[in-house]
């Protein structure tokens, strides 16, 4: 199963350097010519946006001891998530459809 994100695991160092507001969750942030974003990919057509903090999927805490990768493997391609997620001073879900890698 895909998500299409890239993200760094959001830490006590990270929280201080970018004012995060949460201090658990993964960080979505590109890197030089790649979108923290996939273009196209499921979390894409959800309306992700890179600097959100992705801090649930379907309830389960996204944290040091359950790492985002892990929690997607649980699930198979084209079953619909709910991911909680913080923008802006707001948590908000979303749902996603896992899509294959392609």
């Amino acid at each position: 199963p895909f998500l299409g994100v890239r993200y760094v695991p959001v830490s006590a160092d990270l929280v201080e350097k970018e004012k995060l507001g949460r201090d658990y969750g993964v960080f979505i942030i590109g890197g030089p010519n790649e979108p923290g974003v996939v273009t196209g990919s499921p979390a894409a057509k959800a309306g992700l946006k890179e600097r959100d903090i992705i801090l649930a999927i379907n309830g389960e805490k996204v944290d040091q001891d359950h790492p985002l990768a892990s929690i997607i493997q649980k699930y198979q391609v084209d079953q619909e998530v709910t991911l909680k997620v913080f923008r802006d001073g707001k948590e908000f879900e979303v749902k996603v459809k896992l899509e294959e890698r392609k």
